[in-house]
């Protein structure tokens, strides 16, 4: 949702597009090391394995996904 209210939504709105984007990245980053570290005793368990293998994806794709909505905010707040 940011990443449209920021490329098409109301054009003074598109800071508080920023703001969304780093808002949802902080709460995953959050519950990502929530989950490294409550992992970290059951490293070698197989399923945990696999569990942080689809996490850090999910975590590498919303840094992606904030950087791209923030590169749209600047750009059109860029003087």
């Amino acid at each position: 949702v940011a990443g449209a209210m920021a490329s098409i939504g109301n054009p003074n709105s598109v800071s508080d597009a920023g703001v969304g984007a780093l808002a949802l990245h902080a709460c995953i980053e959050g519950a990502w090391l929530n989950v490294r570290i409550n992992a970290a005793e059951l490293k070698n368990h197989p399923e945990v394995k696999e569990l942080i293998s689809r996490g850090e994806k999910l975590y590498l794709q919303s840094i992606e996904s904030k950087e791209s909505v923030l590169n749209v905010v600047w750009s059109k707040i860029s003087t």
